[in-house]
């Protein structure tokens, strides 16, 4: 939660958007301060996330928040207070070079990204990235500027108290309304997340199936394993080339890291400006309002009653969208049973395919004997025939089973071919 310190401005309480519904204006400090928020850092090696690094945030040499990254290589870090100036981000993990982010300023919900490098030797074991920002300008700026706004709204009229009770009636059916709108968006948020789920593991199915059903077509191809000695030569060729490239890349990485937080620093300001735009409009809206505000408080309540009746539809459309999302929900949980059983059908032609590639290797191996024994001529052109017949019989026999699988696996693809991606 924000708390009330710097700028001061002069609000007029009431319950309406544009005016002040009480007699005397009341003077408010805007929200630009101390708050309460949130941050995420993503730490990462070679593109891989690193689980169990420790991040910890500084502001003037004091510890203010700190995390350690889960196995996604994320450290959600809550900070209490933050009052908007510069802090260090510094990243730490064992056997790998620390990373201090200096000068970041944060926002809630800002990400950082932080690129690690295991620790070769002539590294430096920490690098430093420096942050540019220019915060503080901001703030005083805006500082100034409400400032002179206060001083013109202090010959403001007050006079809109008879409107108030229109006004705030019309603001209760409002609120009703957008109650039952955020009720049936949550509902309808929820049936989509469900459809997503079912959406995403049918679409994994359809890509499985594909794949499958492609490979039980084409022969069985042979495998070719490596040696231990080719093995252990190429773990030292990617060992070499690991310490190599973690020196080239670590200044590469350090650079897009300082662009990374600067660019988080510079969103910082933009918000921070806008902010202060916000309440400077808000503020000289108010100071050349306020003597209009007997005259258009009526019209205004009536604005409130009018938003309150769309605030009702929109929470009925939300409610109908609700719906249809269940609907596809139910759809995709379909659609995920039908290419579960398709899997289990074509898993079963594959071990036929797979048998019936045994025993071809083992008819090839009386091809090879029957090919030596001709070359060597201990067989007559009868004998040779003979053996050669029984063999090519036993291949057209393999064949025949091939085809009866294939012919299978083809009208299983045609009863499901709806559910397959084409």
């Amino acid at each position: 939660m924000k708390k009330k310190i710097l700028l001061v401005a002069i609000i007029i309480a009431g319950g309406l958007n544009s005016f002040a519904l009480t007699d005397s204006p009341v003077l408010n400090t805007l929200e630009v301060g101390v708050e309460s928020i949130t941050v995420k850092v993503h730490v990462t090696r070679d593109e891989a996330p690193v689980g169990g690094a420790t991040v910890t945030i500084t502001a003037g040499g004091k510890t203010i928040g700190s995390g350690v990254s889960n196995l996604k290589g994320q450290a959600t870090i809550k900070i209490d207070n933050y009052d908007g100036s510069p802090v260090d981000i510094k990243t730490e993990m064992k056997e790998l070079q620390t990373v201090i982010l200096q000068g970041a300023i944060l926002k809630n919900s800002s990400s950082y990204d932080v690129k690690m490098q295991k620790l070769v030797d002539g590294m430096s074991a920490s690098t430093t990235i420096q942050i540019d920002n220019n915060m503080s300008k901001v703030v005083e700026k805006s500082e100034q500027k409400l400032q002179k706004l206060e001083d013109k709204k202090e010959d403001a009229t007050e006079k809109t108290e008879e409107f108030k009770s229109d006004a705030e009636n019309a603001k209760l059916s409002k609120e009703e309304a957008e109650k039952a709108k955020a009720d049936a968006e949550a509902k309808k948020e929820d049936a989509m997340n469900e459809a997503e789920q079912h959406k995403s593991e049918a679409e994994k199915l359809q890509e499985e199936a594909a794949k499958k059903a492609e490979q039980a077509k084409l022969n069985a191809e042979e495998a070719q394993n490596e040696t231990e000695q080719h093995k252990k030569e190429q773990a030292e060729k990617l060992k070499a080339y690991e310490e190599q490239m973690a020196k080239e890349k670590a200044e590469e990485e350090a650079e897009e890291m300082k662009k990374e937080a600067e660019k988080e620093a510079k969103k910082a300001e933009k918000e921070a400006k806008e902010e202060m735009k916000k309440e400077e409009k808000e503020a000289e809206k108010e100071a050349g309002k306020a003597k209009e505000a007997e005259e258009k408080a009526k019209e205004e309540a009536k604005e409130e009653e009018k938003a309150a009746k769309e605030a009702e539809k929109l929470a009925k459309e939300e409610e109908k969208a609700a719906k249809e999302a269940e609907k596809e929900a139910e759809e995709a949980e379909k659609l995920k049973s039908k290419l579960e059983k398709y899997n289990k059908k074509l898993e079963g032609y594959e071990g036929d395919l797979e048998k019936i590639a045994d025993k071809r290797e083992k008819v090839d191996k009386k091809q090879e004997k029957l090919d030596k024994k001709m070359k060597k001529g201990k067989l007559s052109p009868e004998e040779a025939k003979a053996e050669q017949d029984k063999i090519n019989a036993e291949y057209s026999e393999l064949d025949l089973d091939v085809s009866k699988v294939n012919e299978k696996i083809e009208k299983l693809n045609k009863k499901y071919k709806k559910y397959l991606k084409q």
